[in-house]
């Protein structure tokens, strides 16, 4: 073939080539990685911590000094110097580290505002607070109570109330109960963070508001009585278990030879104080977790009128295993001139049972001197008694009212008594700040 034939042929070639349509190009996919979002933590709100507030700067400050001066007629010597309320606010402002204690109560710490050795306050986060009598008893669990003489303080200032269970109340007519003001005063401490103890399922040889009159007028026979005395025992104890009551007074003051106590109807019927047995065994029935005290008065010296009377009676109890403690009246005046401590210890001692001090009050009839002379042997009295209960491992004491404007007292017409820790404007006396102090004293 000639050369410019096979020029032309490819020519032809190329040019057709660069005609071809051009191979299609499949593209390589990439994955799009799925984006991770990591959230950024949103700053914390801080709430700073509340600096505690120091004593000077206690609102109820000058409250509290005032009610402490006033207690002692207006002027307390405090270091070897006289104050009134005023003066001494200002020097617990200006030198607070002189009257602020530091105790350790179950490993925390708290700071208390102490004048005389007697807490006035105290703080244990935070503010400042007034101190009760139920926050020192509280502190070191122990009891402390009253019969419910309901006064402005009552509540707060105690752990416990003593709410009556009176026959003649309870069971008005045979067989018809009325538990209408027993359960008002069980909820009402129960509101209040109150325990409460049954006062009382016998008492026997007192005025009518003790024993019912259909009870007194039935002629029954030991038998009938017997069984009166279970089913009303049973009945009340059942009721004031479902209320949540734990402690009761089963028998208070029966008979006793060569006194007043002589109407004692089951006394009589039985010939002895086997009922007392029958009545204890009834409420251990009725609750087997009850704690049942047999109860009288001035029983707290070995001279009492009714201590022999209540070791026989104790004695009894013990060797049935019916009775847990012994409660002790001490309603003092001025028939008890002399305080002899070591022989209260031995007598409180030689019940070999807990003992629970259940009615005490200082009666200030017949007693000398000007009111603040008065006062200051109330409040010894007060302050001794507490104290030497505390020592022989007493954990339950219980005032007969707190208040001089509401005092068993005033019922039988015993006007210038005066028996209680506040007077009766509910302001607190000498006697109270002495309990006070026992009870501070008392944390290690």
């Amino acid at each position: 073939m000639k050369i410019k034939n096979i020029v032309t042929v490819l020519l032809v070639i190329i040019i057709l080539a660069s005609c071809a349509p051009a191979a299609k190009v499949v593209p390589t996919e990439t994955a799009i990685p799925t984006l991770t979002f990591t959230s950024i933590p949103s700053t914390p709100t801080i709430t700073p911590t509340s600096t505690p507030e120091n004593i000077a700067d206690a609102k109820d400050l000058s409250k509290w000094i005032d009610d402490y001066v006033h207690a002692f007629g207006g002027k307390v010597v405090v270091y070897g110097i006289e104050m009134d309320s005023s003066q001494l606010t200002d020097d617990v402002r200006n030198n607070s580290d002189k009257y602020v204690q530091v105790k350790q109560i179950d490993g925390n710490e708290i700071l208390f505002l102490s004048v005389n050795d007697t807490p006035l306050a105290f703080r244990q986060k935070g503010n400042w607070q007034s101190i009760t009598i139920k926050t020192l008893a509280d502190m070191q669990g122990l009891i402390i109570g009253s019969e419910p003489r309901i006064t402005p303080n009552f509540y707060e200032q105690l752990n416990q109330v003593t709410a009556g269970v009176y026959w003649s109340v309870i069971e008005p007519q045979q067989g018809i109960y009325d538990f209408g003001g027993f359960d008002k005063e069980v909820v009402d401490a129960k509101e209040h963070n109150m325990t409460v103890r049954g006062h009382a399922l016998v008492f026997p040889t007192s005025s009518s508001w003790t024993i019912p009159q259909w009870l007194k007028d039935g002629n029954f026979s030991k038998d009938d009585l017997q069984r009166i005395l279970v089913e009303h025992i049973t009945k009340v104890v059942q009721h004031g278990k479902e209320m949540g009551v734990t402690e009761w007074v089963v028998v208070n003051e029966p008979y006793l030879q060569g006194s007043s106590r002589t109407d004692d109807i089951f006394y009589k019927a039985f010939g002895g104080y086997e009922y007392i047995e029958i009545a204890f065994q009834a409420a251990r029935n009725a609750d087997p977790n009850a704690l049942l005290i047999y109860n009288d008065t001035d029983n707290h010296s070995s001279s009492g009128m009714t201590t022999g009377l209540t070791r026989k009676i104790v004695q009894m109890l013990r060797e049935k295993n019916l009775i847990d403690a012994v409660g002790v009246q001490a309603h003092i005046g001025d028939w008890v001139p002399i305080y002899d401590k070591k022989d209260i210890e031995n007598t409180l001692k030689s019940y070999e049972l807990p003992v629970i001090i259940t009615e005490f009050d200082y009666n200030l009839t017949g007693i000398g001197g000007t009111e603040q002379e008065r006062y200051e042997k109330q409040a010894k009295i007060y302050s001794d008694f507490l104290a030497t209960a505390l020592d022989v491992n007493c954990k339950e004491f219980t005032f007969w009212g707190i208040s001089d404007s509401k005092t068993w007292l005033l019922d039988i017409g015993i006007t210038d008594g005066a028996p209680a820790i506040f007077d009766k404007s509910y302001r607190p006396k000498m006697a109270y700040y002495a309990v006070l102090a026992v009870l501070f004293n008392k944390i290690q």
